[in-house]
C-alpha cells in the first residue's frame, strides 16, 4: 500500500508537471498566432484590392509546427499519466 501511495504521488506531480507544461505551449502558440493574424491584417491593408473568393488558407510556420506537435504530445502523455492514476487509485 505504501508503494502505491509513493507512485500515486510521483505520478500527480508528473501530471502537474506535464499540465504547466501544455498551459506554457498553449500561451506559445497563442502568441504566435496572433503574430500571424497581426501581420495578415497589416497584409490585407497594404493591398488595394483583395481578392476575397481566394483561398483563405492559413499557413505556418516551422516554429508553430514544431509547438502543435509538442502539445500533442504532452497532451497524450497526460492522458496516459492521468489514466494510470486513476487506475491506481481505484485499486487503493
Amino acid at each position: 500500500m505504501k508503494d502505491k501511495r509513493i507512485e500515486s504521488k510521483e505520478l500527480t506531480s508528473k501530471i502537474n508537471s506535464l499540465k504547466r507544461n501544455i498551459d506554457s505551449t498553449k500561451e506559445k502558440l497563442d502568441k504566435k498566432e496572433e503574430e500571424r493574424k497581426l501581420e495578415a491584417r497589416v497584409k490585407n491593408q497594404e493591398e488595394l484590392f483583395d481578392d476575397e473568393d481566394g483561398p483563405n488558407d492559413e499557413i505556418i510556420d516551422e516554429e508553430e509546427l514544431m509547438l502543435l506537435r509538442e502539445q500533442k504530445d504532452l497532451k497524450r502523455e497526460y492522458r496516459d499519466k492521468y489514466s494510470q492514476l486513476k487506475s491506481l487509485k481505484s485499486e487503493m
